[in-house]
């Protein structure tokens, strides 16, 4: 299979990181500067549902782990037959690399809230970076061990599964916990008893379940698998050049996004419980997006218009962490503060939230023009 690397993944990646960098905060400035009825949907697609539910923004966790997925197509690779002195550096560079993303979801999560001492009771160790780096890393060693038949299998056995799981578990606790508001409440599930018992360090807000706690690693492993799938179905259009590929990809997203939306009627889409009905859904519609991003960027050529999602998507992982460690409203308070006060009330937070965004590409620009990236 061809190596060659799709300038639609590349932005893609750039638009998931949009999402999160700013964007999401200027739709709602927008809503509530301009607040016209549609504006007041925009704005609620771009906030998380609380519980069951789906929301557009509820899409961008896991495109990131679909993207982390997607890019273990680039550097084809099967490690089944092959002696372990040719394995073993493929196996610590993955572990080193999820490794460094726990470490760095760590940083993102400021380390110890409490300062220091340090007490290692008092950090977040779940995060974003660790899981894509969990998904990631176990999404890899399935596809460099499996034929895409047994992946296919892995992935069936995760959808059915992790259901099975949590069903068994909720009626385990309300049979022994005596624990009886249902095996998909925040309380009573099995993935707050899992992280409630043995996830370490602190949980999310101290919620009863981490929206990235353990068991809820499961499914997301499928997002990843679903990305490696889906480059790999594109790269096999880009090597044939047959249209019917690209159509039964398309009936692929149908199918899995119709089914996805039936099943949620008895078993609810759920970002914090990452329900396998949440997993198909998103693995879908991701699927969606970088076949509408393939088709515009890689077959019609038009790709001057993402140019700021290349600029973005090539250095993803530092913005993503400068958005938690560095105050970008400081520079653009220092340099425009008192033209923004000019505006009325409402319009203030929107420019303000223009100008960062500006700022954020203007740095993301000449890194990408520098090839200066982090890459892991």
């Amino acid at each position: 299979m061809s190596g060659e690397r799709l300038h639609s993944l590349d932005a893609l990646r750039g638009f998931s990181m949009l999402m999160i960098i700013g964007f999401d905060y200027l739709v709602i400035a927008l809503a509530k500067a301009w607040p016209a009825p549609f504006m007041q949907v925009l704005a609620e697609q771009f906030q998380h549902v609380p519980w069951h539910g789906f929301h557009f923004y509820d899409l961008v966790f896991p495109l990131f782990i679909f993207v982390s997925g997607a890019t273990l197509v680039l550097r084809p690779l099967s490690l089944a037959e092959q002696p372990w002195s040719l394995r073993k550096p493929y196996y610590r560079k993955l572990l080193l690399r999820v490794l460094l993303l726990v470490l760095l979801g760590i940083v993102y999560n400021h380390g110890w809230g409490k300062g220091l001492p340090a007490s290692v009771d008092e950090v977040r160790y779940a995060s974003v970076l660790a899981r894509i780096g969990i998904a990631w890393g176990v999404a890899a060693l399935i596809v460099w061990h499996c034929s895409i038949r047994q992946q296919l299998l892995i992935g069936v056995v995760i959808l059915f599964g992790y259901p099975l799981l949590q069903w068994l578990g909720g009626l385990w606790l309300a049979e022994q916990h005596e624990c009886t508001s249902g095996w998909l409440s925040a309380s009573c599930s099995v993935n707050a008893f899992i992280d409630q018992q043995w996830l370490p360090g602190i949980r999310y807000r101290d919620a009863p379940v981490d929206p990235e706690g353990l068991l809820s690693q499961i499914p997301a492993v499928l997002n990843a698998l679903a990305g490696y799938w889906t480059t790999r179905w594109l790269m096999h259009y880009q090597l044939s050049k047959q249209r019917r590929v690209l159509k039964a990809l398309a009936m692929a997203i149908a199918v899995a996004v119709f089914i996805a939306l039936l099943v949620s009627i008895v078993y609810p889409l759920n970002k914090t419980l990452w329900t396998s009905s949440f997993a198909l859904l998103t693995s879908a519609l991701s699927a969606a997006l970088l076949l509408a991003f393939f088709l515009v960027i890689d077959c019609l050529k038009w790709r001057q218009w993402a140019n700021p999602l290349y600029w973005i998507g090539y250095n993803a992982l530092l913005i993503y962490l400068l958005t938690a460690l560095f105050n970008w409203a400081y520079p653009v308070r220092s340099m425009f503060g008192q033209w923004i006060k000019l505006l009325t009330e409402p319009w203030q937070p929107v420019i303000s939230i223009v100008l960062i965004l500006f700022l954020q590409l203007w740095l993301l620009r000449w890194l990408f023009q520098k090839r200066l990236a982090i890459r892991l």
